[in-house]
């Protein structure tokens, strides 16, 4: 379908895999309970399972805190909105166009 494939933009220049290669393989592995298999794709995986879990219960128990958490995140990205719509697009462009490959 591309004149070129849309694999891993490190990968692709450099023959090095991303620090996010393997990471949604490893999601995947660790929700189905394969903790080796997850460990085996991506080491942060569970721990990144782990924190989103965390972040729920927050969510469900202290949402003013959690917010609060969030705005302290989101207000650097906010500051600079041209860098962070490139990236959003760049990382768009890449995350779906490897599904067509």
């Amino acid at each position: 379908m591309f004149p070129f494939p849309l694999k891993c933009p490190l990968y692709f220049f450099t023959s090095i895999h991303c620090p996010t290669c393997g990471l949604g393989r490893g999601l995947i592995a660790a929700v189905q309970g394969q903790w080796a298999l997850s460990w085996s794709y991506h080491p942060l995986a569970i721990p990144l399972l782990f924190l989103a879990g965390i972040t729920l219960i927050g969510l469900l128990y202290s949402p003013h805190k959690v917010k609060a958490l969030g705005d302290r995140i989101v207000s650097p990205l906010q500051s600079h909105p041209r860098t962070t719509a490139v990236g959003v697009v760049f990382y768009s462009v890449w995350g779906f166009g490897r599904w067509l490959v």
